[in-house]
């Protein structure tokens, strides 16, 4: 019976309201589904594993970028970190992630590198840390099983010591497949099946706390339930900070910067306000040796245009506006003060493959400008997880 109930906590609520300790696969299985329900846009700024990038494409100032947060070098060297109760002490190390950047000119020549770090101050996004027991689906979850765990107690007290262990197994996988929403054509596979879900009406029949009555329906409403429960979280506002520092080929330090960004959704999480601020320091050789400083910042809208299962998003839209003033040693024929409506299309071409457009638009001199970017996604530090 412990190993029935088990599996059904499990399979239930994985670590949002199971009270036993999870497995790393089956830690890290929740958690790729989880990150396959991330805006693209939310990836970009904080990398839950590893992010492999390459920036403006097709300008003369590209770059190949990698990102990682100090939670994914640690758990590759301490597997035992993907455990659910070491896994969520690590709260600092998953949200502090840093960079590296090596950067190229036109013809593809390096002409320096990048180091930095961002750290998510706040990050009420964080799904793994989501304790659901007191929403409508922990709610729910609780009575549901309830019942099903008297049902367990009554065919267990019914087994005979001829074929006990078999007749139990049978017992868990007709468990397993009645809450994962698996319908049985031949019910004489596994007649537990159907005693299960008859019983299960039988007990919910005169309740009045159940108002579905078969068991299949309260299947999809946990279902239903906890996607509406994650929407919730995805609409939570996230807010990082970053700096970083550069080099030029040979070595020398010539730029450092200090940004932020924070995100807040809707109720639905369809769409999240986006509003972003860098200031950044160079030291500039373009004509003389000089020092110079300005600011870009941008507010808009990402849109979630397009949505598979399990709320995983393959296609945004982002629509912004974008102020940059120069505060100190403007180049020639060079505005104090600019003004730029953006556009950003996402495409998401694999589970973790996005290709990010940005197309800008100059305000006062009516130019256009357009640059492309891939990110790679990778979250599977131990091999090949069941999806």
């Amino acid at each position: 019976m412990k190993k029935i109930a088990l599996l059904l906590l499990l399979t239930l609520s994985l670590n949002s309201l199971a009270q036993a300790t999870l497995t790393k696969d089956q830690v890290l299985h929740e958690f790729q589904k989880n990150e396959n329900s991330k805006s693209g846009n939310y990836k970009d700024i904080l990398a839950s594993f590893y992010q492999l990038a390459t920036t403006n494409l097709t300008g003369d100032e590209k770059s190949i970028e990698f990102n990682s947060t100090l939670f994914a070098l640690k758990a590759k060297a301490n597997p035992e970190l993907m455990q659910d109760v070491n896994f969520v002490k690590e709260r600092f190390s998953r949200n502090f992630q840093f960079n590296f950047k090596v950067n190229l000119d036109d013809n593809l020549s390096y002409t320096g590198f990048s180091g930095g770090f961002s750290y998510a101050i706040i990050n009420e996004r964080d799904k793994q840390l989501a304790v659901l027991t007191s929403t409508l689906y922990g709610e729910n979850y609780t009575n549901f099983m309830t019942v099903i765990e008297e049902i367990q107690s009554e065919l267990l007290t019914n087994l005979t010591s001829v074929n006990r262990q078999q007749e139990m197994d049978l017992i868990e996988k007709a468990t397993e497949d009645i809450i994962n929403g698996i319908s049985y054509e031949d019910t004489a596979t596994n007649n537990y099946y159907s005693a299960i879900s008859n019983r299960f009406k039988e007990k919910v029949q005169a309740n009045s706390a159940f108002e579905a009555k078969e068991v299949k329906d309260f299947v999809t409403a946990f279902k239903q339930l906890k996607s509406n429960e994650y929407n919730a979280i995805d609409a939570k506002p996230l807010w990082t900070v970053a700096a970083d520092g550069t080099a030029d080929a040979e070595g020398r330090f010539n730029q450092a910067s200090f940004g932020t960004v924070f995100l807040k959704g809707n109720k639905a999480a369809s769409n999240e306000i986006d509003i972003r601020a860098l200031l950044k320091y160079a030291d500039t050789v373009a004509v003389t040796p000089m020092q110079r400083l300005d600011l870009t910042s941008t507010a808009g809208v990402n849109f979630k245009l397009a949505r598979g299962k399990q709320n995983v998003s393959f296609f945004e839209l982002k629509a912004a506006m974008e102020y940059k003033a120069v505060f100190k040693n403007r180049m020639e024929d060079e505005k104090q003060h600019q003004f730029f409506g953006n556009a950003e299309i996402r495409v998401r071409i694999a589970e973790d493959l996005w290709f990010p457009v940005i197309i800008k638009y100059d305000i006062e001199n009516s130019n256009f400008l357009g640059f492309l970017n891939v990110s790679y996604n990778f979250e599977n530090l131990f091999g090949k997880v069941m999806r």
